[in-house]
């Protein structure tokens, strides 16, 4: 069983999903994101082989994430407006956001892009 004793990052969202990214993750943890809670967009299924993450964020039925080595923007769940389609130019992003219908991202040169 992974050792999730260390301090944890949450992020809620409207749409009733919890998320919880480990500050420290456990080298028996294959990954430190784990979500629960209503999963009617599959914003709950975090993606097999998810590398570790640095920085997170759940929006309506949506979840973000920053892979910690790349910096590149991962999402899953809901993506009725096209708030869950990570443009192909974002590149590295340091921080991430995400409302009700859109997504939100601080990129590693300091530009915002939504």
């Amino acid at each position: 069983m992974a050792d999730f004793s260390a301090d944890f990052r949450v992020a809620l969202c409207a749409g009733g999903t919890a998320l919880a990214l480990s500050a420290v993750a456990s080298a028996q943890c294959r990954n430190p994101l784990v979500a629960w809670g209503k999963n009617n967009e599959g914003q709950c299924n975090v993606p097999a082989g998810l590398p570790p993450i640095k920085n997170n964020a759940a929006g309506m039925q949506r979840v973000l994430a920053i892979e910690a080595q790349s910096g590149l923007v991962r999402a899953w769940g809901r993506n009725s407006n096209g708030e869950g389609v990570v443009p192909k130019n974002l590149g590295p992003c340091v921080s991430v956001a995400a409302g009700n219908r859109h997504s939100v991202a601080v990129r590693a040169d300091g530009e915002l892009r939504c």
